[in-house]
């Protein structure tokens, strides 16, 4: 029921205002006051609405605020928005802007009506919630020039952005999709299904599709990469050409750019093995490390311009700005300017009798060292730089072509007078002695360098010494022959002076001349004794005095002995008569 609680003098002409309803109402009907005195509406003799006199309207509140319409004053419940379906929501005539509802089905929550239906979100704490009419004015879109509008300011900042892509100029620039990837910029990636990869940069990653746990940073960066895994690249079209190639790392613009399936290896540095197209396991770092270097595999490069100067090397290690290798399974440290190696210990050579096989001593001594020849010589290290580096792009570059600091090096290295042995004149006295030197590294093609390595040279040197040692032993034994040869002539000498003290004996004694002589297995040697001594002998001695054999000899007059020749080596010997203690003749016998 409601009650009139104003001033006014209460209708009491024709027609009446009944409680129990009204006809014959015309549009000059009212209810209400007709001065300025405010409406109020009670039950339960409570005041439960307010009109005031600027037609404001109160509910729950004896005095509504001036600034609203209305003003809904409660503790205890709150306002219900019309609630509706999608399809009856739609059915809304010309339904007015900022018309509010609440829909029931579909995506069920609070709608209004601006031109279209817009969903109005909850908690504005997350900028995902928003609708664009409760963001800040100065994010939204509009007409002006692009660049005109901030998200964000220097002194405000957002706790959390939710969203699914952030998109620049009509393009995706970020996306989180399948499983655990990352994509960044323009990577231009449609059809990844691989997992745990990021890449970032304009068209990085841009072929893969099921290749994993890739990183990709940098414009290009594993371009063509579809099924390759576990790689790193970083730097512009590092590993751009790799399609299913694995375990790679290029870090560097164009590190490792032409690999196209290989696997393990590291590249570090501009263009480090940018042009291999076919390796496996190899490890370049420094500036166009390995740069041209093809198709071999486990290397490893260090330092600016390192590499090889043919394809299909292995097992290389070269160490040293434009250190170069000649040939497989070789350790090359420093280039042709190097003029010093420093160390505070010696290499050691592995050299384990276990595992030495088909062990002979036959390695020449002073035949092999006497053939050798001592030069001094300067090295044309400009010449053989330009030799190493023909298949590198820097061939006869000449010390102009090379820079400041090397062609300075190079020039010091040229005018130091070195000393050495000439590799292929050591080549030659080994042969010639058929001996296989192992201390002559020749070329093993038309791109490789002789080269000598000087420790070998100890071998054949300890050869020498011992061969002179044995000489010297043999001169010992020499002399002792010498002296005792020396004492056998002085007790020659001694017979022939007793000899001569005794001549009238030996008057009636004679030695002949062997027959044949020279003489071979057997000769013949005729000979006179007196009537009266008390012995005879005949001696066989060397040239050097040495006494080799004595034979007894009997009788009166003439007498023959038959001496076989068999124990003596081929050479001159003499053979000399004793009668007693005389000296009767001595004679040369030659043994073919």
């Amino acid at each position: 029921m409601l009650t009139l609680l104003s001033a006014a003098v209460a209708q009491n002409t024709a027609p009446y205002w009944s409680l129990a309803g009204n006809t014959g109402v015309t549009g000059t009907s009212k209810l209400g006051t007709t001065n300025s005195v405010e409406l109020r509406f009670i039950t339960n003799n409570t005041e439960r609405m307010r009109i005031t006199t600027a037609g404001i309207v109160g509910i729950g509140t004896g005095g509504p605020s001036p600034s609203a319409k209305l003003d809904i004053n409660s503790v205890t419940s709150g306002v219900l928005i019309p609630r509706m379906t999608q399809a009856q929501r739609n059915a809304i005539v010309s339904p007015a802007n900022s018309l509010l509802i609440y829909q029931t089905d579909n995506i069920p929550g609070y709608y209004y009506f601006s031109g279209v239906w817009v969903a109005l979100k909850g908690a504005t704490t997350n900028l995902g919630n928003l609708s664009a009419t409760s963001i800040n004015q100065s994010l939204l879109p509009t007409t002006a020039a692009p660049g005109s509008l901030d998200l964000g300011a220097p002194d405000r900042s957002w706790r959390n952005v939710h969203a699914y892509g952030y998109y620049i100029g009509g393009t995706k620039v970020l996306d989180i999709t399948g499983t655990a990837n990352t994509l960044v910029g323009l990577t231009n990636n449609k059809t990844s299904t691989g997992s745990y990869n990021t890449f970032m940069g304009t068209n990085a990653g841009y072929s893969n599709t099921s290749g994993y746990g890739n990183i990709g940073i940098g414009p290009s960066a594993l371009l063509y990469n579809q099924t390759g895994f576990e790689n790193v690249s970083v730097g512009r079209s590092s590993l751009a050409a790799n399609v299913n190639g694995a375990y790679n790392v290029a870090v560097g613009n164009f590190a490792l750019q032409g690999n196209v399936s290989n696997m393990q290896n590291t590249a570090v540095g501009f263009y480090a093995m940018g042009n291999t197209p076919s390796a496996d396991g190899n490890t370049a770092i420094g500036y166009l490390a390995g740069y041209n270097y093809s198709n071999g595999f486990y290397n490893v490069f260090l330092g600016s311009e390192t590499g090889t100067n043919a394809a299909n090397y292995y097992n290389v290690v070269t160490i040293g700005h434009g250190t170069i290798a000649t040939s497989p399974s070789q350790v090359t440290i420093g280039n042709t300017a190097t003029r010093q190696y420093r160390a505070y210990a010696n290499w050691s050579n592995i050299s384990d009798g276990r595992f030495k096989k088909d062990i002979q001593e036959n390695v020449p001594g002073l035949t092999f060292i006497n053939k050798l020849k001592a030069v001094t010589y300067h090295l044309d290290a400009v010449g053989i730089d330009n030799f190493l580096h023909k298949n590198t792009g820097e061939k006869n570059r000449g010390i102009a072509g090379k820079s400041t600091e090397l062609s300075k090096a190079l020039t010091e290295k040229q005018q130091e007078l070195q000393s050495g042995f000439v590799a292929q004149d050591v080549e030659k006295a080994a042969k010639e002695l058929g001996f296989t030197f192992s201390g002559v590294d020749a070329p093993k093609d038309q791109n490789d360098v002789y080269g000598l390595r000087y420790a070998e040279f100890v071998v054949p040197l300890v050869k020498a010494v011992q061969e002179l040692s044995a000489q010297s032993k043999d001169k010992d034994e020499e002399i002792t022959s010498l002296k005792a040869s020396l004492a056998s002539l002085k007790e020659r000498l001694d017979a022939i002076d007793k000899g001569r003290s005794s001549s009238a004996s030996l008057t009636n004694a004679s030695l002949d001349q062997n027959q044949p002589n020279p003489a071979s297995g057997k000769t013949t040697i005729a000979y006179t004794l007196p009537s009266a001594y008390t012995h005879a002998q005949i001696r066989i001695s060397s040239t050097e005095g040495k006494l080799l054999k004595t034979v007894d000899v009997s009788g009166n007059g003439a007498g023959k002995l038959d001496l076989d020749l068999n124990s003596l080596a081929s050479g001159t010997y003499y053979y000399s008569l004793y009668v007693g203690s005389g000296l009767v003749a001595t004679k040369k016998l030659v043994r073919n």
